[in-house]
């Protein structure tokens, strides 16, 4: 088995101020960092995976036209 990171970003755009709650953004295996601190969930199906399945939700403020990007990394366990 071999671990491999795994990296993926989001980009938001604001278009009225709000309090922003992103839909979950799901992966497998171990988070290794998360921009924002968002909140992470252990998703029930992966309970008893090799690479746990999880969800992330970001909650925070955006302004009008205002973007923000978050970047989050992951290792996984692959064979081949």
């Amino acid at each position: 088995m071999l671990e491999a990171g795994q990296w993926r970003r989001l980009c938001l755009a604001g278009h009225s101020p709000t309090l922003l709650s992103l839909l979950p953004s799901c992966y497998s295996g171990d988070l290794l960092h998360a921009d924002g601190s968002p909140k992470s969930t252990l998703r029930e199906e992966g309970v008893y995976s090799v690479n746990r399945r999880n969800e992330l939700i970001w909650t925070l403020p955006l302004k009008a036209g205002e973007e923000k990007k978050l970047n989050y990394s992951y290792s996984v366990l692959v064979t081949f």
